[in-house]
């Protein structure tokens, strides 16, 4: 539907149909326009909330700590930090990838998104948070709970929203992925502010770059939530990834994938298919 857009329009604008009406769909052109405008004029985050929900699944924030944070200190720091996150990876990839010996089966998407949610928790606060299993566990339900929650509500009028979103599994959920946030980085930053032990990484950061009641323990905790609000993006990029990363190979495969048990292989000359 976008490339029929892009090629009728050429390079254009058009609408696409969503839950929501209609579309704009703006060239890439105007993204430095668009991201200098006024909020009264341009509004992401408004724009991001109502896709999700945001009300109901508390996904999208207006807060600009950890914005500040990664503009101000993750970019300027990352030599410094980049170490531990390819050392995270490494164990990550060898964690959650099964032994070959053969050809072998792997969820690629689940897989990946693991990988993924490790590092980020690594960036964040360490190896205290990427190997925290219930943390990482929540961090990539949270985002997969809201997307299902949001899209289970646009089947609603806004009227009935609020007493339908009482009875949604996934929504029923949220609170529980707030409390394992609060159990992971607590006692952390607890520990940190008694010891005074400095830290590269965004947890740390934000501590320190907070401002009044951005100090709040709880707060902090509920932000690290909102940096994994991309899951979903991460878990329907990654069968394309490995589609595009080696297409010769690919191909000659494409049949090996199984339907029945969602599986991806994986041979020990270390190309994966998918």
């Amino acid at each position: 539907m976008l490339e029929e857009g892009y090629n009728r329009t050429g390079g254009g604008f058009f609408y696409v149909p969503s839950p929501l009406g209609e579309r704009l769909m703006i060239p890439t052109k105007y993204l430095e326009e668009l991201k200098t405008a006024p909020i009264d004029h341009v509004d992401f985050v408004a724009t991001f909330i109502e896709m999700f929900e945001g009300k109901y699944t508390t996904m999208g924030s207006r807060s600009t700590l950890h914005p500040r944070v990664v503009k101000g200190q993750l970019n300027h720091h990352l030599a410094e930090i980049m170490p531990a996150v390819q050392q995270e990876i490494r164990d990550a990839f060898c964690d959650v990838f099964p032994t070959c010996v053969d050809w072998t089966p792997i969820p690629v998407v689940d897989s990946l998104t693991r990988i993924v949610a490790r590092v980020s928790s690594c960036m964040f606060g360490g190896t205290e948070l990427s190997r925290n299993k219930e943390w990482v566990e929540s961090s990539i339900s949270f985002a997969i709970d809201g997307f299902i929650a949001a899209q289970k509500l646009k089947g609603y009028p806004e009227f009935l929203k609020p007493i339908v979103a009482r009875f949604i599994p996934e929504i029923q959920k949220i609170a529980g992925h707030y409390a394992a946030a609060e159990a992971a980085a607590i006692p952390l930053l607890e520990a940190r502010r008694r010891t005074g032990e400095a830290a590269a990484d965004l947890l740390f950061w934000m501590e320190k770059q907070a401002i009044n009641e951005e100090h709040d323990l709880k707060f902090l905790a509920s932000i690290l939530l909102k940096f994994h609000e991309g899951k979903p993006t991460i878990q329907s990029s990654s069968p394309h990834y490995f589609r595009e990363s080696c297409p010769p190979t690919i191909h000659p495969v494409i049949g090996i994938y199984d339907p029945s048990s969602h599986h991806y292989w994986y041979s020990n000359t270390g190309n994966y298919y998918g």
